[in-house]
This record gives C-alpha cells, sequence and structure tokens, in this order.
C-alpha cells in the first residue's frame, strides 16, 4: 500500500468533488479577471461538473493505484497517460462544441 499515491488520490477526489458541486469556479483567478459579458456567456454548472468529474477520476486512479501497489509501475503509468489522454480530449471538444455556451 502506498499512503503518499492514495493521500493524492483523496484530496484529488475531494478538490474534483468541490469543483463539480460549483464552489470552487469563484475562486479562479481566471474566472475573477473575466469580463462580466464573457461570464454570461459560460454555461458554468455543466462545465464545472465536467472538469470536476476528470479530476476525480484522476483521483480514482491515484487511490486505485495506491491500494493495488501499482504507484511507480507501469500499470500506473499506462493509467496514467490514458487519462491525460482522455483529459485532452475532453478540453478539445469542451472548446470545439457549444455545448458550455448560452445560445
Amino acid at each position: 500500500m502506498n499512503i503518499g499515491c492514495i493521500l493524492f488520490g483523496i484530496l484529488f477526489i475531494i478538490g474534483g468533488s468541490w469543483f463539480s458541486m460549483g464552489n470552487a469556479y469563484t475562486h479562479l483567478r481566471a474566472w475573477q479577471e473575466m469580463p462580466e459579458k464573457q461570464r454570461q456567456s459560460i454555461r458554468i454548472r455543466p462545465l464545472c461538473r465536467n472538469i470536476g468529474g476528470m479530476i476525480v477520476l484522476c483521483g480514482c486512479i491515484f487511490v486505485a493505484g495506491g491500494i493495488f501497489k501499482l504507484c511507480g509501475r507501469p500499470s500506473f503509468l499506462f493509467l496514467m497517460v490514458l487519462w491525460m489522454i482522455s483529459a485532452g480530449i475532453d478540453i478539445w471538444m469542451i472548446e470545439k462544441s457549444g455545448r458550455y455556451l448560452m445560445q
């Protein structure tokens, strides 16, 4: 059991859950400095759920890696690379689809 991996996983799960509940985005500097007109054009709740879900997924990989002694092993690295690829695709989809913009 790798305690460091489990602790990071728990932190990611807590942070991702907080973000997905819609409470964390107001603390982001980018959100605070964004013009009001631009803020109003974004559907922030579904976007927060999406991003929070990706952070929680990362946390779950860390917790599983810590419990099953995968941290530092090729299987953990493979899972994290898959997560990074899926996060990149998610970001690309957020930008290309108009799903999170007010119509």
